[in-house]
């Protein structure tokens, strides 16, 4: 099991990192929060609890793939470079490996403040229920997204309109997932172990998950 403020930090720096990705203050093309910063923060709070979750560190390939791409449309950017070989296709790749990161990541989340949280709490709950719309509003740009980009079928006002509902309500959604990971930080922030982590008569935790 890993100490209590090795669990905070390492839940602080997903929250900080999901801050990083969220919020972009730009002036001119330099992003002062650049999403590469956030998913180094990430990649490193997830060898810290490798020991919390046995899927968790699955993902620490294509968060790094993530934040090499991040990195590499940083500089582009900042070279004012908007067009370049298979743009398109690396788009989506990129789309589709950041919703199922996201998507596991909440989900490895959920189960290990299941085993912290005390038994009258939904903790877990609330990151399965904000990871849920985040990866439904963000598959429906991706569907639309893709067939607007193969047909040219929609207007781009359309358009525009249609993709942003769904993206200011997993934006929402994700800014709630960080707030339920402060909540979830809180419960490192003493040396008592939680109700539901207790151990019981014979010895064992009363919680057992894939975490």
């Amino acid at each position: 099991m890993t100490d209590r403020l090795t669990l905070y930090k390492a839940i602080s720096k997903i929250a900080y990192g999901f801050i990083f990705i969220l919020v972009h203050i730009k002036i001119g093309p330099f992003d002062f929060l650049p999403d590469f910063v956030g998913y180094i923060m990430i990649i490193y709070a997830i060898s810290i609890l490798k020991d919390e979750c046995k899927t968790i560190m699955l993902l620490k390939p294509l968060g790094t793939v993530l934040a090499v791409w991040h990195t590499i449309l940083c500089i582009l950017q900042v070279f004012g470079i908007t067009s370049f070989p298979f743009s398109s296709l690396i788009n989506i790749t990129v789309s589709i490996i950041t919703i199922y990161f996201n998507f596991q990541l909440l989900t490895d989340l959920s189960l290990i403040a299941e085993k912290y949280q005390q038994t009258d709490e939904a903790l877990d709950r609330k990151f399965i229920v904000r990871r849920n719309i985040y990866t439904i509003c963000m598959t429906v740009i991706f569907i639309f997204s893709y067939i607007t980009l193969k047909f040219h079928s929609v207007p781009e006002d359309i358009a525009v309109i249609i993709t942003s509902i769904p993206g200011m309500i997993s934006l929402i959604a994700m800014f709630l997932v960080v707030s339920a990971l402060f909540s979830l930080r809180k419960k490192f922030r003493d040396n008592e172990p939680s109700q539901k982590n207790s151990p019981n008569d014979f010895g064992e935790n009363t919680q057992q998950n894939n975490c």
